[in-house]
C-alpha cells in the first residue's frame, strides 16, 4: 500500500514539474519585431517644388520660416535652393546650365554661411550642400548624389575649386570624362581670375 501511495505521489510530482516547465516556457515573451508601417511612422515624405523628398524624422510643426522645412532632429530643407536642385540634368536643358544651378545653389549656401563650403574633394562639398554643415541645413536633394558625390549629366563627378571664400570655380569633365580636354564645360571665372589676381600671366 505505502508502496503504491508512493508511485502516486511521484506522478502528481512529476506532472507538477512539467505543467511548471510549460508555463514558464509559455510566459517567456517572443522578440518584437516592428511591424512595416510602424518603421515607416518616423520617415516623412514631403515636396518642395516638384522635388520629392523623404525625411527619417517628424516635422518640426514650431517652425516659422516659410523659406524651410524643418525635423525635429534638427535638419532643415532650405526651399529656394532645393528647388534649383530640382532643374539639374533636365534633357531640354545643357551641361552649362547645369552648372549655372550649381552656382546658384552655392550662392544660396554663402547667403546662409557668407562663404563657400569647405573641402578638397568632391564629395566634401556634396556632403555640405546636403546637409553636412554647422547648422545641418540640406541645400540640395540628397538623392541627387551617387556614392557621396554630385555627378553631372555625363555620370562624371563635378570639379569644385574655391578661389576665394565667396568664389567657385565649377567645371564638368564633359562627354569625354577626362579633364582638361576640349568638350570640358566650365563657367566663365576667367573674368573672375584676373579681378582676383589669380588669372596666369602669359
Amino acid at each position: 500500500m505505502k508502496v503504491f501511495g508512493g508511485l502516486v505521489l511521484a506522478v502528481a510530482l512529476a506532472w507538477f514539474l512539467v505543467g511548471l516547465k510549460r508555463e514558464s516556457v509559455l510566459t517567456i515573451p517572443e522578440p518584437v519585431t516592428p511591424k512595416p508601417d510602424q518603421v515607416r511612422r518616423t520617415a516623412t515624405s514631403f515636396t518642395i517644388g516638384r522635388v520629392e523628398l523623404l525625411h527619417l524624422a517628424a516635422i518640426d510643426e514650431r517652425n516659422t520660416d516659410a523659406r524651410l522645412t524643418r525635423f525635429r532632429d534638427g535638419v532643415s530643407y532650405w526651399h529656394p535652393s532645393v528647388k534649383l536642385g530640382g532643374d539639374l540634368h533636365q534633357e531640354n536643358k545643357t551641361a552649362h546650365r547645369d552648372l549655372e544651378i550649381i552656382d546658384e545653389v552655392l550662392s544660396n549656401y554663402r547667403l546662409v554661411y557668407q562663404e563657400n563650403p569647405v573641402g578638397t574633394d568632391n564629395e566634401e562639398f556634396a556632403a555640405a550642400l546636403t546637409g553636412e554643415n554647422p547648422k545641418k541645413v540640406v541645400f540640395i536633394d540628397p538623392g541627387l548624389l551617387s556614392d557621396g558625390e554630385l555627378l553631372d549629366r555625363y555620370g562624371n563627378p563635378y570639379i569644385f575649386h574655391p578661389l576665394k571664400a565667396d568664389v567657385m570655380d565649377l567645371r564638368s569633365l564633359g562627354p569625354d570624362g577626362q579633364l582638361w580636354t576640349g568638350d570640358d564645360v566650365s563657367l566663365d571665372v576667367e573674368k573672375t581670375k584676373s579681378e582676383l589676381g589669380l588669372a596666369r600671366e602669359k
